[in-house]
């Protein structure tokens, strides 16, 4: 099966490039075309052929330019137009079986080619990462419930988001929910990974990392934080990842001198191989969203065997399951989430046996980037047989 995963905008390396690995290993051809990333640098290609063929200008341009928003976007739509006719013109030459569009920038221009296309026998796919946009979120959003719809099959990385969609558009000829996949655990454990970082074994941390964004709560954290560090002084709140605006609000908050002193605070875009590290290090992964479809970061703890605490906010509850309900909290409740960090900080031998936990039942639940790739591959077929089906 020729398949072509598209991420116009060059949203998710790692996942992208993650899926397009699975999915080769899973015997498909698989082409991977997408845009250079300023802040994320694309995978060496495993099994499958990546092509950076968005917005290329991007890729010549210095990294501290291509991260200029009002640039960035400029460069993108000028180039959108060409793009999509070479794209459209490779199509004709080695027409795939399926396109599956991972992330959408113009859904209403997107929608004429993904239809073409569909006229030739491609049959069309589309990830709704978010089927809404999240407040305080400036990002661009995600390919749309209606262009979903006018799909051959839609795929959501959580029941919160199928069922999102079904509620406010029309559904899409088929759907499934695939979750984000798991890789293999690292190969090194907390105590190698504090030494890299030149952290002490003793103190208890709990780490918010990825992109730092105000719909994520850190100021609910903030709050909650101070709770933990009255009960447990020698505890660390570490946040990592790069700040998007309104950030100084926070940043207040950060400075009081009860966190201050307990807060590690690494304000810059972290490489995969740094994420990784830091989830190792850490012995509690926080969630505690205002909004969220899913969370990657979410998954790669689950990977990392780490204790998660999610706030009950979209999908992110589906992250822990219902067997571990304790480490879902009421979104937007300092306290509640400051009594689950106290607990599991409390006893981080029964954070760990959580973490190992929550890694197990995900790995049952069909997390593992095999079954992932095994469900998109039924997935597709049904999506082609339907369509040729229609067209027969």
């Amino acid at each position: 099966m020729k398949v072509a995963l598209l991420d116009p905008g060059g949203f998710t390396p790692d996942y992208d490039a993650a899926l397009a690995s699975a999915l080769a290993s899973a015997g498909g051809d698989v082409d991977l075309i997408a845009a250079p990333s300023p802040w994320f640098g694309w995978p060496r290609p495993e099994g499958y052929r990546l092509e950076l063929a968005f917005a290329r200008a991007l890729a010549g341009a210095p990294a501290a330019l291509a991260r200029w928003r009002p640039l960035r976007r400029m460069l993108r739509a000028l180039s959108f137009p060409g793009d999509w006719r070479r794209l459209d013109r490779r199509f004709q030459r080695r027409p795939p079986d399926v396109v599956h569009l991972q992330w959408s920038l113009a859904p209403r221009f997107e929608r004429a080619w993904l239809a073409r296309w569909r006229r030739r026998g491609s049959a069309i796919v589309v990830t709704v990462h978010n089927p809404r946009r999240r407040g305080g979120d400036r990002g661009p959003t995600a390919a749309s419930v209606s262009l979903a719809a006018s799909s051959d099959g839609a795929l959501f990385l959580s029941r919160w988001a199928a069922a999102e969609a079904a509620r406010t558009g029309d559904p899409p000829r088929r759907h499934a929910v695939i979750p984000h996949g798991l890789g293999p655990p690292p190969g090194y454990s907390r105590a190698e990974a504090r030494a890299r970082l030149g952290l002490p074994e003793e103190i208890p941390i709990v780490l918010l990392a990825g992109l730092l964004r105000p719909y994520k709560g850190i100021d609910l954290l903030a709050e909650a934080f101070r709770e933990v560090a009255r009960t447990l002084p020698a505890a660390r709140l570490w946040l990592a990842g790069r700040p998007c605006p309104p950030w100084r609000p926070t940043a207040r908050r950060l400075a009081a001198p009860e966190l201050a002193e307990r807060l590690l605070l690494e304000t810059r875009t972290l490489t995969s191989e740094e994420l990784e590290l830091r989830l190792v290090a850490s012995d509690v992964v926080v969630l505690p969203y205002r909004e969220a479809s899913q969370s990657g970061v979410g998954s790669l703890a689950l990977a990392c065997e780490r204790a998660v605490v999610v706030a009950r906010s979209g999908g992110l509850p589906e992250l822990v399951g219902e067997e571990d309900a304790t480490l879902a909290v009421t979104a937007g409740d300092a306290p509640e989430l400051a009594g689950a960090l106290i607990r599991l900080l409390g006893d981080r031998e029964g954070a760990d046996r959580i973490g190992r936990r929550l890694r197990s039942r995900a790995l049952e639940r069909g997390a593992g980037w095999r079954e992932v790739a095994a469900a998109h591959v039924d997935f597709y077929g049904g999506c082609l047989a339907a369509l040729r089906g229609e067209s027969a």
